[in-house]
């Protein structure tokens, strides 16, 4: 490694998840492969982001001058890898797998395209607004739709019996 500048560029060879730190491919010094570099994430102490760069990314990195120890400041945009969006209104993510997490800051709106499914965990769930449902929707697996009736039903101000 030269003694210019501590910033390099370079592109992921090889994760250690377990350590979350890469091996680079030191654009700057003719390819020159870095040692272990850590990852530079959002969050510290109890609250924390994890997300491994992509073998193959292209990442800006503080090295010191012997390229034995630094980091990666997080993977850039170019030619090559471009953003997921040109809109400066828009915090975007596009996942592997094919999920989509879209905010706009405009309005304040949330899409999450996740074709995976969604699972959300709470000892309580509180929706506060109206619901739109486009598809099926089931309530202790029993279908809450057109076909959703009740037994022993009573008339007038009664109380209708369970789900059937």
């Amino acid at each position: 490694m030269s003694e210019s500048s501590p910033y390099k560029r370079g592109i992921v060879l090889l994760n250690d998840p377990a350590k979350a730190r890469s091996r680079v491919k030191i654009e700057d010094e003719d390819g020159v492969r870095s040692f272990w570099l850590a990852w530079n994430m959002g969050g510290a102490g109890a609250s924390k982001i994890y997300n491994a760069p992509d073998i193959g990314s292209q990442v800006n990195c503080l090295v010191d001058w012997r390229g034995e120890d630094g980091c990666i400041l997080g993977a850039r945009y170019s030619d090559k890898d471009k953003p997921p969006t040109s809109d400066g209104k828009l915090m975007k993510s596009l996942l592997e797998g094919g999920g989509d997490f879209t905010y706009n800051k405009g309005n304040g709106s949330l899409v999450l395209k996740l074709p995976g499914g969604l699972t959300i965990e709470g000892p309580e769930i509180k929706v506060k607004g109206n619901i739109d449902v486009t598809g099926s929707m089931k309530a202790n697996g029993k279908p809450v739709d057109e076909t959703h009736r009740h037994k022993d039903v009573m008339g007038g101000s009664g109380t209708s019996g369970p789900v059937s």
